[in-house]
């Protein structure tokens, strides 16, 4: 709010805090990296004791005369950062999880977590005893189950307490509000929900050297949610592509490993696997073809010998 087009723009240049005691200090003001609208300031470990502060933005306009911005609300430093997140909707009668984060900005610190949930629900949480030192973060998970009964359009709110028990300090909370979704009609799928469309390369039974030979599938998945991500399981993330009204998903491996399962995820959380297996090898045929001599006057014919192989690939779809 500080460029106006009548008098230019605005150079920001410092920020100072002021306190019920008096000033705190002047910080100096960079831009963001990421973003050039965005400015920072690195707050001073002091400021940590005290409850809350006023920021007054000072700089120089176009004209060079002086700029100063006072902010409208009192600030407060969070003794810690506690966030919840959920990326997928939430139906009636489904398991929910919430990933929740929390950061450590001050020093040693030891943590009581504690989940809970309007209405009332049993809640699950990973882990409800941390401890973090400085700038140290620390992850989990918060489950609960929608009741079945669970109308579409209702909300159901969740807490995350973080109460600092040495030393002993205010808690931190974080709140996440969950919308009932209503259920997806049933489609009526057959299976496999994925199959081959490409296939390369074949390994023997054999071990030996297997490194030096691969293999590589390429799967057509359809699912109605639309695919969100495709997992190898215990092992890295496989890209995928919209194919039409599918996903195609090319997977390669050498033939150490001879068969993989895939993990799919789709838009709606769901999990099913795919699991596939590479292409034996098929061995070499040797076949004695005798010439053909056309009778007299008779037009010679060409003649070609064509082959064809067909490898039989097996996929098979599990549901989680």
């Amino acid at each position: 709010g500080l460029s106006q087009p009548e008098s230019g723009s605005v150079h920001l240049e410092t920020v100072n805090l002021a306190g019920k005691t008096g000033s705190l200090g002047e910080l100096s003001l960079q831009r963001d990296a990421n973003k050039t609208d965005l400015f920072v300031a690195e707050l001073p470990p002091s400021l940590l004791v005290n409850d809350s502060f006023t920021v007054l933005v000072r700089g120089v306009d176009s004209g060079g005369q002086k700029v100063e911005r006072a902010a409208p609300q009192v600030a407060t430093v969070m003794r810690s950062l506690l966030e919840l997140s959920r990326d997928t909707p939430v139906f009636p009668g489904k398991l929910v999880s919430i990933a929740w984060k929390l950061v450590n900005p001050g020093s040693f610190k030891q943590y009581g977590l504690k989940a809970s949930s309007i209405p009332q629900l049993p809640v699950n949480i990973s882990r409800s005893r941390l401890h973090l030192r400085l700038n140290q973060t620390a992850t989990g998970q918060i489950t609960l189950r929608v009741p079945s009964a669970a109308a579409p359009g209702s909300v159901i709110s969740v807490t995350l307490q973080a109460s600092s028990l040495h030393p002993a300090g205010d808690p931190t909370f974080a709140h996440i509000h969950l919308l009932v979704m209503p259920r997806p009609p049933v489609h009526s799928l057959s299976l496999p929900f994925c199959n081959a469309s490409w296939v390369e390369g074949s390994c023997s039974p054999s071990q030996l050297q297997c490194h030096t030979h691969h293999w590589t599938v390429t799967l057509r998945i359809w699912d109605k949610a639309g695919v969100r991500s495709v997992q190898e399981e215990g092992g890295v993330v496989v890209s995928h592509q919209a194919d039409g009204l599918a996903e195609s998903v090319t997977y390669t491996s050498d033939c150490c490993l001879q068969e993989a399962t895939l993990v799919v995820t789709n838009q709606l959380g769901e999990k099913y696997r795919c699991q596939v297996e590479a292409p034996p090898e098929v061995p070499r045929k040797v076949m004695t073809t005798l010439p053909i001599f056309p009778s007299k006057g008779a037009v010679p014919a060409a003649i070609a010998t064509w082959w064809q192989v067909v490898v039989a690939f097996s996929i098979t779809c599990l549901t989680l």
